[in-house]
Formats: C-alpha cells, sequence, structure tokens
C-alpha cells in the first residue's frame, strides 16, 4: 500500500533479523521507564529473530511502515478468534507526532474488514496514556485489565457505519458508510444491466 508520504511494505521470515535488530532498539527508547530486566525479558519472548518468525507463522503479519521514502517504524496485526488482533505499532522518535499512526489504522481497520473481523483488539500498558488516548480518538475503548500493567482496548467494526476505502486516484483513504458502500459495490453489475436491456 502506497499514498504518497505513507507507504507499507510486507516483512518476511527472511526479514526477522533486521526487524528484530530495529526492535530492539526502539523499545528501549520508547520503554525507557520499564525496568530493564522486565524489557529485556519481553523482548527475548517477542522481537528475537525466533520469536518474529514464530508469530508470522503463527499468522501475524509484520509491515515496515515509511514515510517521504524513510522507514518511520513497523505494525504487526493478525486475525484471530477474536477479530483483528493489533499486536504492534511503533513509530521512530522523529516521526511521531505527524498523523502516521492515524493511516496505519486506517490500514489496520481495511484489512480487518477485508478479512470479514468484526472487530480490532489490542492490549496497552495501564500507563501508557499518550497511546491510550490515541487510540480513544481513534474509536477505540477500554475494556478489561489483562494483567495488573496491561489494559484490553478494541474498536467494534459495525458494517453498517462508516468503511474506508482506498482510492489509488487521491493516495488515502475515503470514507463511506455501510449502506453507500453496499450501493457503490454494485453499480457496476447495474451499469452492466442496463447498457444490456437498451440499445446504445
Amino acid at each position: 500500500m502506497d499514498s504518497g508520504d505513507f507507504s507499507l511494505v510486507p516483512v518476511g521470515p527472511d526479514g526477522a533479523e533486521e526487524l528484530s535488530e530495529i526492535a530492539y532498539p526502539l523499545y528501549r527508547e520508547v520503554y525507557a521507564h520499564v525496568p530493564s530486566d522486565i524489557l529485556e525479558d519481553f523482548l527475548r519472548m517477542e522481537q528475537t529473530p525466533e520469536a518474529i518468525r514464530d508469530q508470522m507463522g503463527r499468522g501475524l503479519n509484520y509491515w515496515y511502515i515509511y514515510s517521504g521514502g524513510e522507514r518511520a517504524g513497523y505494525l504487526c496485526c493478525g486475525k484471530d478468534d477474536a477479530g483483528m488482533y493489533l499486536s504492534k505499532l511503533y513509530f521512530f522518535k522523529n516521526f511521531r507526532g505527524r498523523g502516521l499512526g492515524d493511516k496505519a489504522l486506517r490500514f489496520v481497520e481495511s484489512e480487518a474488514r477485508r478479512l470479514g473481523c468484526g472487530k480490532i483488539h489490542l492490549d496497552v500498558n495501564i500507563d501508557n496514556h499518550p497511546a491510550i488516548r490515541f487510540y480513544e480518538r481513534n474509536g477505540f475503548s477500554m475494556t478489561v485489565p489483562l494483567t495488573h500493567v496491561r489494559m484490553g482496548m478494541e474498536k467494534n467494526l459495525d458494517n453498517r457505519s462508516v468503511i474506508p476505502v482506498y482510492s489509488s486516484v487521491s493516495g488515502d483513504y475515503l470514507i463511506f458508510s455501510g449502506l453507500l458502500y453496499e450501493v457503490i459495490q454494485t453499480l457496476p453489475e447495474l451499469l452492466r444491466s442496463a447498457s444490456g436491456a437498451v440499445d446504445i
């Protein structure tokens, strides 16, 4: 997916080593307030090359996020029994606050709808107030505490509410109501039927 200053490039198993090398310093910067032993244990469980490949084998997909041709961060999500699970969304420091996160979430929502998911869910540190505000601004609600430090959040995807549709013309997403989207989807067939019914 490419929309001018925002693009996503899939990362496959062969790219796990490079992704791991990027993830370690990024996590250490983002979670500098977390005790180092806890953070290092998490990284060993989640972001070694072996762990990344294992996640890919279980259906999680990774993408690098680019802005203006530069690597800005990365994203990880995948379908599970509860819907679309957003596992990771991280940006390097100089790319934060540019609206790239909003675009990344629109991509995740588009993927969720494409795969027939009824909701997107994630978990976030309870004391990570900027992240919580970001997700709430994008339609997510708090659910239940998952541990003493992690909180669940989710966004229900009502097929009759809004649907983001990527436009190759504008290079961004167009937002349609569910009913309007269904009408637009049927237009080509309606036009073909009409053209076959009259002499033109």
